[in-house]
């Protein structure tokens, strides 16, 4: 059955490939995930890995296979996952995380980016996260990010209600339910994992920044995102950074 959910993401995807967004927004996305990645992977290399959304390999660079040796994305939609098949070293394909096709144990490490963030409450958060415990085979890794409602500004987003956010053009896509810190240690506990790092990440405030990314010169851009950046190190991180970020392993 193709749900409100399913027409409402596969249609994103239909506008992402009559016009894709870029620029160095886009870039600078990417390159602040794969950063993460590398610090909390601690430069091992993976037998094969799962990314749970296919998003940022439809628009621009993504993550790349520089993590794992084999990788297999996914994406809800079709459309996206057809765009995301351009990029080497990756297999696409269209699949709901929350009823993967794939065995037990099929791989030794899942990357998930803002994906779960984008259900309509909590329960399907931690269904989602008990289907990525089934297929990690034991001693995986998960790096996962949520919206972080720590964040003074994504608290006060999520609780205007899509409805509001939508005719705003606040934001362009469907903002769900997402996690507190707690939350999200207690989800993941629940499925079988243990946590095995926290922080915050994306700590440019990224309401001002996203229109100014090209309207600015590379240098003086590249400069302003180091320096917000920098608030990573500081004890406020969790109030600043716009993504909550944990490593977890599978007991």
């Amino acid at each position: 059955m193709v749900t409100e959910s399913l027409r409402y993401w596969e249609q994103v995807g239909a506008d992402l490939e009559a016009c894709p967004p870029g620029g160095r927004w886009r870039a600078y996305c990417d390159s602040l995930n794969r950063r993460w990645l590398r610090e909390v992977l601690g430069g091992r290399r993976y037998r094969c890995a799962l990314k749970t959304d296919l998003f940022d390999e439809a628009v621009g660079e993504g993550i790349g296979p520089s993590f794992a040796d084999r990788v297999v994305g996914i994406d809800v939609a079709e459309s996206t996952a057809r765009l995301a098949k351009e990029r080497p070293g990756l297999a696409a394909s269209a699949c709901d995380v929350r009823c993967l096709p794939f065995r037990d144990g099929a791989f030794d490490l899942v990357i998930s980016l803002s994906t779960l963030d984008h259900f309509s409450d909590t329960g399907e958060i931690s269904r989602a996260l008990g289907e990525i415990r089934r297929v990690l085979a034991p001693g995986g890794a998960l790096a996962i990010t949520l919206d972080n409602l720590s964040n003074p500004y994504v608290r006060l987003r999520n609780g205007l209600g899509w409805g509001l956010l939508s005719r705003s053009g606040l934001v362009p896509y469907f903002v769900g339910a997402t996690m507190t810190r707690k939350q999200l240690g207690d989800a993941l506990g629940a499925n079988g994992f243990r946590v095995v790092q926290s922080t915050a990440i994306m700590h440019v405030p990224r309401v001002v920044m996203v229109p100014l990314a090209e309207r600015v010169g590379p240098e003086r851009l590249k400069t302003a995102l180091a320096r917000f950046e920098g608030l990573r190190r500081w004890p406020t991180r969790y109030r600043t950074g716009l993504f909550l970020a944990m490593l977890a392993r599978a007991d």
